[in-house]
């Protein structure tokens, strides 16, 4: 491990809670201080739509580029206070973390990014319902798919994933919580500081959450690890049992759902969005009737 910049200080991590920066030295974990967690400021309730549900993805696109030219870093404090910190917590060397850091730009490339919509989801399903042909002569099916309500435990062998996490995550419209790992307590509060820099208001900016805990805390995870606020966990590291399904990153996971709307439905009926209250059950992963169904849609959230 390296050398803390720091001997003997314990270095402050400040929270992000739905794009809200939160400092504070409340709680002494061994090294490092992070400020109380507010239980109920981490989910987001089923009630209303996350903030991005219904924000077009080009628009997405559009801020995650803008986010890519703040995150310079040369040129950005975040990454240059997180890239000091992260020395005496990683193990990794500093010209290995800082080569990590200088390269963040390439993650928010707006090619990179719509290759990935394109490839993984597809630009009809991931805005709206999209229709799907079927063999013998079967009326059209549409599907769509719906943002997901994500807590993602990271790894922190490289800040790589932190970021990896943020940009797909983004490009999903969900909602995310991320648990940092203790060897990488810096890398995705650079980045979510970055973007209210640059729109503390953006529907992006809002859907992020990330903050530390203690792996295991039976009072946090008992308390936020449930299927009324998360669809489901990505978890880097498999290690205890959690209550909600799990989703290891990698080819074949599966983070982001579709609905499929029937024709049973009449013709001048509307389909329903994530915000539109008209047939809110798909919003609780039920069908609208019993011809609907859900359908996998390729990760759009944490990938190796």
């Amino acid at each position: 491990m390296n050398a803390p910049a720091h001997p003997g200080a314990a270095t402050a991590v400040p929270h992000i809670i739905k794009g809200r920066t939160v400092l504070g030295a409340d709680v002494e974990h061994g090294g490092f201080t992070t400020p109380a967690l507010d239980i109920d400021a981490l989910v987001w309730p089923r009630r209303e739509p996350g903030p991005a549900f219904d924000t077009p993805v080009a628009d997405v696109i559009d801020f995650l580029v803008e986010v890519g030219t703040r995150l310079q870093f040369d040129s950005n404090p975040y990454l240059q206070e997180a890239l000091e910190h992260s020395l005496a917590f990683n193990t990794l060397e500093r010209r290995i973390l800082e080569n990590t850091y200088r390269a963040m730009p390439l993650f928010f490339d707006r090619t990179n990014l719509e290759f990935q919509v394109a490839a993984d989801v597809g630009w009809g399903p991931i805005d709206g319902w999209a229709p799907i042909e079927r063999p013998h002569g079967l009326p059209a099916a549409h599907v769509r798919a719906f943002p997901p309500r994500l807590a993602h435990i990271t790894a922190g062998n490289t800040p790589a994933v932190a970021v990896t996490t943020i940009v797909r995550g983004a490009l999903s419209k969900g909602v995310h919580l991320l648990k940092v790992p203790a060897n990488d307590l810096f890398t995705a509060g650079a980045v979510l500081r970055t973007m209210a820099d640059v729109d503390p208001d953006h529907p992006t900016t809002r859907s992020f959450s990330a903050v530390y805990w203690r792996g295991g805390e039976t009072t946090v995870e008992s308390a936020i690890f449930r299927p009324q606020f998360f669809d489901k966990l990505v978890v880097w590291v498999r290690t205890r049992p959690f209550a909600v399904p799990i989703v290891t990153p990698g080819p074949g996971s599966r983070s982001c759902r579709s609905i499929r709307r029937c024709r049973c439905h009449s013709s001048d009926a509307k389909p329903t969005s994530p915000t539109n209250p008209a047939r809110p059950r798909p919003l609780l992963r039920r069908p609208t009737c019993r011809c609907s169904i859900r359908m996998p849609a390729r990760q759009v959230v944490s990938s190796t």
